[in-house]
C-alpha cells in the first residue's frame, strides 16, 4: 500500500502516488534549473506542465484514478529527459527525426486559428499551418469561394465560430503538426520572444501605420464577430443552466410523488377516472402478495434509476462535475434492468387474469301499477363519495362506480329488470367465477324502483373488469319518471324524442309501440299539428287505402 498525494498541475487536480510524485517532482525541479536562465522562462515551463497535465489526463480511466511510476516515466519519454537534453547543447534540441522515442510520440495535427498571422480571424493561417503551405493561397480560395458560390463569406463565419484559437504553445506545435515536448516548446516560446522584440524594436511611427494598415479592417470585424460569438455562448450557458435546473426540478417533483405514493397511496388512473388509494388497488388487482411486491419493486427500481440520472445530469450542468464512475453507472442500469425484468414477468402474469370473457344475468319482475314508476339512484355513504372516481374503499369495502343503465320495450306480457353481470378471467370458468364475485342489490318498492351507482367486491374477490348492466324492459303503456340523479348511470337510451341523456332525467316517459316517448315534455309545433292531423283524418272515416296518401300530402303541405 503506497501513499497517494494530490497534485495541481496546470489548474488540473490529479491522484498521484509517492514513488511517482518524487520521480515528476525531480523532474520538474530540474527543468525549472535547465531554464532557470532563460528568456521566457516561465512560459516555457508552464507549457511543459500543461503538456503534462494533458498527458496525465488521457491516463486516468474509470477503473485507473491514480497516476503511477510507469505513467510518469512514459510521459518523461514523450517530452524528453532533462540529462539528456542537458548533455547537448544548452538551447539545443536533444531529439532528432532519427530519435525512434520522438516519432513514436509526434502529436497529431490538430485543426487551429493561427491567431499570430491572422488579417480577420486566422482561420485560413489555421489551414495552411495544419496543411504546411502558405497562408495566402487559402486566403485566396476564400476569395474565390465567395465570387463563385457566395458561400464564402457564410463558410468562413462558420469555420471562424467553431474552430477554437490556438493560444497556448502546445496548441500551436499541435497546429503545425510538431511534437509537444521540452525542444519545441522552448524553440516556440523563444521564437515569439524574437518577433516580439523585432515588433517593438521597429520605429514608432513604422509599427503603428504597419499595424493599421493589416489589422485595422480585421480588427473591427473580429470585434464584431467576437462579441456576437460571446452573445451567443452567454445564451446558450443560460439555456444549459435553466435546463440543468429544470432536471433537477423534475427529478425531485418526481421522487417526491412516487414517495408519496409509496407510503400514503396517491391516486392513478382507472377508465378516465381517478382511483384514490392506490394500496387499495393494488391489492385486489395483483394475483397473490408475491405478486403485489414484484410489481412495486418493479416500478420502484425502473423509476429510480431514470430519476436519479435526471438529478445527477442538472446537478452535472449546473457545477460542472464529472461524468458519474463507472461502478455507479453500472449499478444504476443494473437496478434499471432488474426493474423491468420484474416489471415484465407481473405484466405478463397479471395479463392472463385477463385473457377471457363471460357474463351472466338475473331476472327481477315488476309488479303492474297504474301510478308512475320513479326511477332514482340509491343515496348513502359510498354514492356519495365517487364523484369522478372509479374506485374507493371504505371500511375494507371496495365499490366500482361502473354500473350503467338501459331502458328497452319489453316483448313479455310483463315489465321486468335484467341484471347483467360481466367480468374476465384466464378462461371463462374463471371469468363467471369472478363475475359472481360482485355484489349489486335493486330494490323494488312500490312504485319506485331504487338503483346503486356502484358495485361492491366479495371480501376475497379481485378486479378483473367486471362491470354492471341495468336494463328496465317496460310493456307498452307503462309510464316510468327518471329522477335528475338516474344521469349518473344511464348511457344512450333510445327515445322516439330524439332526446340526450341529460334532457331525458327530471321527466316522466311512455312506452309506446314505437318506443319511449316523453309525457311531459314540450311538445313542438310540428308534433302536434300532426297529431291534430292524425286526428282528423281518423274521425273522417276515410277508407284505410286513402289515409295514408291523405296524411302524406297533408304533411308536406305542413
Amino acid at each position: 500500500m503506497k501513499k497517494t498525494f494530490n497534485i495541481n498541475l496546470a489548474g488540473l487536480i490529479f491522484h498521484i502516488d509517492e514513488d511517482a510524485f518524487e520521480k515528476l517532482d525531480r523532474y520538474l525541479s530540474t527543468l525549472k534549473q535547465q531554464f532557470s536562465g532563460t528568456e521566457g522562462n516561465k512560459e516555457i515551463i508552464t507549457d511543459i506542465e500543461a503538456r503534462i497535465a494533458e498527458l496525465f489526463k488521457d491516463k486516468i480511466t474509470d477503473s485507473k484514478e491514480v497516476i503511477t511510476t510507469n505513467d510518469v516515466e512514459e510521459v518523461i519519454e514523450v517530452m524528453g529527459k532533462p540529462e539528456d537534453y542537458i548533455e547537448g547543447e544548452n538551447v539545443g534540441n536533444s531529439y532528432s527525426d532519427d530519435d525512434s522515442s520522438y516519432e513514436s510520440y509526434r502529436s497529431n495535427r490538430r485543426i487551429f486559428r493561427d491567431g499570430d498571422e491572422r488579417i480577420i480571424g486566422g482561420v485560413a493561417a489555421g489551414f495552411a499551418a495544419y496543411f504546411n503551405t502558405d497562408p495566402l493561397w487559402m486566403r485566396i480560395l476564400f476569395v474565390l469561394l465567395f465570387f463563385l458560390s457566395g458561400f464564402g463569406i457564410l463558410v468562413y463565419l462558420v469555420l471562424w465560430a467553431v474552430i477554437p484559437r490556438a493560444r497556448t504553445t502546445a496548441e500551436k506545435l499541435q497546429m503545425r503538426g510538431e511534437s509537444v515536448n521540452i525542444s519545441n516548446i522552448e524553440k516556440s516560446i523563444k521564437e515569439e520572444m524574437e518577433g516580439f522584440k523585432k515588433k517593438v524594436s521597429r520605429p514608432r511611427h513604422r509599427s503603428r501605420s504597419h499595424t493599421r494598415s493589416e489589422n485595422k479592417i480585421g480588427s473591427f470585424f473580429e470585434e464584431i464577430l467576437d462579441f456576437i460569438l460571446e452573445l451567443v455562448r452567454f445564451v446558450f450557458r443560460f439555456v444549459v443552466k435553466l435546463l440543468g435546473f429544470i432536471f433537477i426540478f423534475l427529478g425531485f417533483m418526481l421522487l417526491l410523488a412516487m414517495i408519496t405514493a409509496l407510503f400514503t397511496g396517491g391516486a392513478i388512473m382507472l377508465n378516465g377516472n381517478e382511483v384514490n388509494d392506490i394500496w387499495g388497488f393494488l391489492h385486489i388487482l395483483s394475483i397473490d402478495d408475491l405478486h403485489q411486491n414484484l410489481l412495486i419493486a418493479g416500478v420502484v427500481l425502473l423509476i429510480l434509476a431514470p430519476l436519479l440520472l435526471l438529478i445527477y445530469w442538472g446537478v452535472r450542468i449546473i457545477f460542472k462535475l464529472p461524468p458519474l464512475n463507472q461502478t455507479v453507472r453500472g449499478s444504476l442500469a443494473l437496478a434499471g434492468a432488474i426493474g423491468f425484468i420484474c416489471l415484465f414477468i407481473s405484466a405478463i402474469s397479471l395479463s392472463m387474469q385477463f385473457k377471457s370473457y363471460a357474463q351472466f344475468s338475473i331476472t327481477q319482475y315488476i309488479e303492474p301499477s297504474a301510478e308512475v314508476l320513479e326511477l332514482k339512484l340509491k343515496n348513502d355513504e359510498i354514492s356519495g363519495q365517487f364523484k369522478d372516481l372509479s374506485y374507493i374503499s371504505i371500511d375494507s369495502l371496495d365499490a366500482f362506480h361502473e354500473v350503467e343503465m338501459d331502458i328497452r320495450k319489453s316483448n313479455d306480457s310483463a315489465s321486468f329488470l335484467e341484471i347483467i353481470y360481466k367480468s374476465k378471467g384466464q378462461n371463462r370458468r374463471d371469468a363467471i367465477t369472478n363475475a359472481r364475485m360482485v355484489n349489486y342489490e335493486v330494490e323494488l318498492k312500490p312504485g319506485e324502483i331504487i338503483l346503486p351507482s356502484y358495485y361492491t367486491l366479495a371480501e376475497d374477490g379481485k378486479f378483473r373488469s367486471q362491470r354492471v348492466k341495468v336494463v328496465l324492459y317496460l310493456i307498452e303503456g307503462e309510464s316510468i319518471f327518471l329522477s335528475p340523479d338516474m344521469l349518473d348511470i344511464i348511457y344512450d337510451i333510445q327515445n322516439v324524442d330524439n332526446m340526450w341523456d341529460h334532457e331525458m332525467t327530471g321527466h316522466s316517459w311512455i312506452m309506446t309501440d314505437k318506443g319511449l316517448k316523453c309525457s311531459d315534455c314540450p311538445r313542438k309545433k310540428e308534433e302536434k299539428e300532426e297529431e291534430a292531423i292524425d286526428s282528423l283524418l281518423n274521425k273522417a272515416n276515410l277508407p284505410v287505402a286513402f289515409i295514408s296518401p291523405v296524411a302524406s300530402l297533408q304533411r308536406l303541405a305542413i
